[in-house]
């Protein structure tokens, strides 16, 4: 049995089972003591939002510049929208835990990308994260494109590389300085990277090359 008193619609088979609305206007359901404007108290899930249209999003807006977030499921997977690129997906988590992100990769002190690729012949990505291709500029020069821009051009590249021909025991992994007699990188940018892969003088094709991207 349910009873409607002054700011309260209760279950009377509990004190604390209605819902309240205090004298500042917030909302408590499940408690009597609303700590915000909507305070959900109860065991394990405490609220469900359904949506009938195909995905169930809820909306967050700033008052202060009207600016609109969305979360919500669609799926089965965990969306973040925000409203550029009208509203398109910012963020997703899928029903594996995979992550996509849309735009840079910004947090400080991590791996920004990584790639793990042959080269000998013709190229190819065995596996990586934020990086969309390699372009092939000739032997041991590699140009990698990355998925989403780095925050600056002052990242720090790393990698190694091997090859199954006993004429070339030592392969460098090394920025591509060689335009400007060597004294200037020819690309390193938020968007790509240039590198060489050489045994002692010579430039080479190893079988396989690694390179870590860190900013």
């Amino acid at each position: 049995m349910s009873t409607i008193k002054a700011n309260r619609f209760e279950n009377t088979a509990s004190t604390d089972g209605g819902i309240d609305i205090d004298s500042s206007g917030k909302v408590g359901i499940g408690t009597s003591a609303p700590s915000q404007e909507l305070h959900v108290k109860g065991a394990g899930t405490v609220a469900t939002f359904e949506g009938t249209g195909g995905s169930g999003f809820i909306g967050l807006t700033d008052s202060d510049d009207s600016t609109t977030a969305f979360i919500g499921c669609d799926g089965g997977s965990l969306k973040f929208q925000t409203s550029g690129s009208s509203f398109s997906d910012k963020l997703v988590i899928d029903q594996s835990g995979n992550i996509s992100a849309a735009g840079s990769v910004t947090a400080t002190n991590t791996c920004k990308a990584w790639v793990n690729f042959e080269a000998d012949g013709t190229v190819g990505i065995l596996n990586s994260f934020n990086v969309s291709s390699i372009d092939d500029g000739g032997t041991g020069i590699f140009t990698i494109n990355f998925t989403n821009a780095l925050a600056s051009a002052n990242y720090t590249m790393t990698g190694g590389a091997h090859t199954y021909s006993t004429d070339f025991t030592g392969i460098v992994v090394s920025l591509d300085a060689r335009s400007g007699g060597g004294s200037s990188i020819t690309t390193k940018t938020t968007s790509a990277c240039a590198i060489v892969t050489a045994a002692s003088t010579t430039d080479t094709d190893p079988v396989n090359v690694s390179v870590v991207f860190f900013e």
